[in-house]
C-alpha cells in the first residue's frame, strides 16, 4: 500500500485544481500517460530496477488562472524484479521498495498581478509571482519558496520559470531554477513538447549521505507528442487529446558521471489528456 506521506502532494494537487476550476481559466491541462523504459540506472533518485526496465505511471496537472496556478505530478514506477537500493556501490534489492516506488511534485504559485491588479508585464515577461514547491518520494522530502515569471507563450501554451531556496533531507540548502513548458511545435499538425527541468549549480549532499559534492546537478523529463485522437476519436478537441510519442528522462551529475551512471532514457509513451 502506497504510504499516506506519498499520496499527500497527490491529494494536494487535486484539491487545488478543483478549487481553481470556479476562476476564470487561462490555461488547464490534466493527463494520464504511460511509459517504458529501458536503461533506467539513477541510483541518485531511486529509479534504478533490476534490468534496467521500469514501467512509469504519470498523473499530471497544470491550471493558470487569474490569482496564480498550480503544477503537479505522481510518478507511480513499477520494476517487475524490484528496485536495488541507493548507492553505487550496493546491488541488492531494496526490500522496503517491493516492486514499485512513488514520486511526486506540487508547485502552487501567487500572481503578483493577479493579487494586486496591476500590470507586471516586462518585454516576453507576462507575470511575476510567488512560488512554493514540494517534492516527496520514498524517503525523502523538499520543500521551495521563491519567485518565478510567466512567459508569453502561443495560444494553449504555458512557459514558467522560477528561482527557489531549496531545504530537504539528503542534500544541504540549495539555490533551484526549475521550469516547466508545455508549447505547441506544429499546432496544425498536433505535434508539441511538454516536461519540466530542475537545475541545482552547486548540489551537495549531507555528510550523512556519503560523498557531499555532487557538483551541477540536472534532472528533467521532456516529452515530444503527436496528437493521434485529433481526426479520430476527437475530432480536433482542443481539451482532449490521444497522444503518442518519446517521453525523454535525464540526469547528470558530478557522482553520476564518475559511477558511469549519467541517466539518458528514452521510453515511448501514450498518454490522455482531458
Amino acid at each position: 500500500m502506497v504510504s499516506k506521506k506519498l499520496l499527500l502532494p497527490f491529494l494536494m494537487m487535486v484539491g487545488l485544481f478543483a478549487s481553481t476550476q470556479t476562476q476564470a481559466q487561462n490555461f488547464s491541462s490534466t493527463f494520464i500517460e504511460y511509459a517504458y523504459g529501458w536503461n533506467n540506472t539513477d541510483y541518485v533518485t531511486g529509479a534504478n530496477p533490476k534490468n534496467g526496465g521500469m514501467n512509469l505511471f504519470t498523473l499530471d496537472h497544470t491550471t493558470v488562472t487569474k490569482w496564480g496556478g498550480v503544477y503537479g505530478f505522481v510518478n507511480f514506477m513499477g520494476a517487475p524484479d524490484g528496485f536495488y537500493l541507493t548507492g553505487f556501490n550496493n546491488e541488492d534489492l531494496d526490500p522496503a521498495a517491493a516492486n514499485y516506488r512513488v514520486y511526486s511534485e506540487v508547485s502552487p504559485w501567487i500572481s503578483l498581478g493577479g493579487i494586486t491588479g496591476k500590470d507586471f508585464s516586462l518585454g516576453p515577461i507576462a507575470d511575476f509571482s510567488i512560488d512554493t514547491q514540494v517534492n516527496m518520494g520514498n524517503g525523502f522530502f523538499a520543500g521551495l519558496a521563491g519567485l518565478g515569471m510567466t512567459f508569453k507563450a502561443p495560444k494553449g501554451g504555458f512557459l514558467k520559470l522560477s528561482t527557489y531556496w531549496r531545504t530537504d533531507n539528503i542534500r544541504e540548502d540549495a539555490v533551484q531554477f526549475t521550469g516547466v513548458f508545455d508549447l505547441p511545435i506544429w499546432k496544425k499538425a498536433g505535434f508539441r513538447i511538454q516536461g519540466f527541468f530542475d537545475l541545482i549549480p552547486n548540489a551537495t549532499n549531507k555528510p550523512e549521505f556519503g560523498r557531499t559534492d555532487m557538483g551541477t546537478d540536472f534532472i528533467s523529463q521532456t516529452r515530444f507528442l503527436f496528437d493521434v485522437g485529433r481526426n479520430t476519436v476527437f475530432k480536433n478537441d482542443e481539451n482532449s487529446k490521444l497522444e503518442i510519442g518519446c517521453d525523454i528522462y535525464m540526469h547528470f551529475n558530478k557522482n553520476l558521471a564518475e559511477n558511469d551512471a549519467t541517466a539518458f532514457v528514452p521510453q515511448p509513451c501514450v498518454r490522455l489528456t482531458f
